[in-house]
């Protein structure tokens, strides 16, 4: 994981479809945590309960997969880009 900083990982949130456009769209997650908090947080952050949320536009993982293990896998340009949409998307 280098280019994580000191175990967090660098999640770059981009917005699909018609879902809006955050302010922050990058956020660092601790490693350790697991894909929940990347829904969690795009819950909070578009005040909506409904958030579909994709790894390499076509899949959702599991909510229970490590980030760590997500960064090693799907990362690139040292973070991990996860795409949002208010309805499915992809796949």
């Amino acid at each position: 994981m280098s280019e994580s900083k000191g175990n967090q990982v660098i999640v770059w949130l981009r917005a699909t479809g018609d879902a809006p456009i955050l302010k922050q769209q990058k956020v660092k997650i601790s490693a350790n945590e697991k894909f929940s908090k990347i829904v969690e947080v795009l819950r909070t952050k578009t005040k909506s309960e409904q958030v579909f949320v994709y790894l390499k536009e076509s899949f959702c993982p599991s909510l229970d997969e490590k980030i760590s293990v997500l960064y090693e896998a799907y990362g690139s340009e040292g973070r991990l880009t996860v795409n949002y949409a208010n309805a499915p998307a992809w796949g």
